[in-house]
């Protein structure tokens, strides 16, 4: 019984051993890859899409921290002011990688015509 156990934690251990590690470090990321693979105008055109999407979802940052900016505002505390400028700064920082995801965008379907 100790055997059967030992010999099965030893051969766990050796397929554990045998498997391959993939650093992500190592990979590139998705718009590296979308945007060096991209050759025919549907390709451009589904890494537009891509990054539509990416713009969209910045976009829906800025707008949740705009809002929580206003939650902030008209507080006594300078904590709440801090917040407020806080949010305030993500948001517009939002607004500006949703206009370079765009810009992106914009070039794949140039590219795709």
């Amino acid at each position: 019984m100790v055997a059967t156990r030992l010999f099965s934690g030893l051969l766990v251990l050796a397929l554990v051993g045998a498997v391959p590690t993939y650093s992500i470090a190592d990979t590139p990321s998705l718009e590296e890859l979308a945007a060096g693979m991209a050759d025919t105008a549907d390709e451009h055109k589904a890494v537009a899409s891509y990054y539509r999407g990416k713009a969209a979802e910045a976009r829906a940052e800025a707008d949740r921290h705009r809002r929580m900016a206003s939650a902030y505002g008209g507080g006594k505390y300078v904590e709440r002011e801090g917040m407020k400028d806080h949010c305030a700064g993500l948001a517009t920082s939002f607004e500006s990688v949703a206009k370079q995801y765009d810009a992106l965008a914009a070039a794949h379907e140039a590219s795709a015509k």
